[in-house]
């Protein structure tokens, strides 16, 4: 049976705290953020915090499973002759693309106020989607996904990347991994 649709209001709640709890932390650091705090931010109760969550740090992880779904569901959208054609690796572009256009966030939960509770899950996530994707082509699937990780991360603590960082992260970075993508395909 097909898991039922989560309410929106329920969405809607999960999506108050954790806004309220990013927003603390680019404001004061993850470990200076109580659940008093949070809830007072997102303006709901104590208790509701804890219908939906043990603690802050399941909180803070749920933003992060967001990343993997997102990119399921991206890979998911390719029709049969899109996925034959897409390179390997294909992900990593609309990751990089995502981690862009949501910086604030993302440095937020890759900075470095948490970066040490989100990024053993970043890197689970997308060594999970390299393993997919390179199967038994290449072992080494693991520190692809950490190399990834390592640059979202570095994108997240840069306060303000120079025109060439720009440009290598921008348009060089993925260019280049499209190409180490089609180097290695089997």
């Amino acid at each position: 049976m097909a898991a039922k649709a989560e309410d929106r209001r329920i969405q809607r709640t999960r999506a108050l705290l954790l806004s309220a709890l990013l927003d603390l932390i680019v404001e004061r650091g993850y470990e200076d953020v109580s659940v008093q705090d949070i809830v007072d931010r997102a303006n709901v109760g104590r208790s509701t915090f804890y219908k939906h969550f043990l603690d802050k740090r399941e909180l803070l992880l749920s933003g992060v499973d967001g990343l993997q779904e997102l990119l399921t569901q991206q890979r998911a959208a390719l029709d049969t002759s899109e996925a034959a054609r897409a390179p390997l690796l294909g992900f990593s572009l609309p990751l990089f693309q995502h981690v862009q256009s949501n910086l604030r966030f993302c440095r937020a939960l890759l900075g470095p106020r948490s970066g040490a509770i989100v990024e053993p899950r970043v890197q689970r996530i997308l060594a999970d989607l390299v393993q997919e994707e390179l199967a038994a082509c290449v072992p080494a699937g693991a520190v692809l996904a950490g190399g990834a990780c390592c640059l979202c991360t570095r994108r997240c603590r840069a306060s303000s990347p120079t025109r060439r960082g720009r440009a290598v992260y921008g348009q060089r970075l993925p260019r280049a991994t499209i190409a180490v993508s089609r180097s290695i395909e089997p």
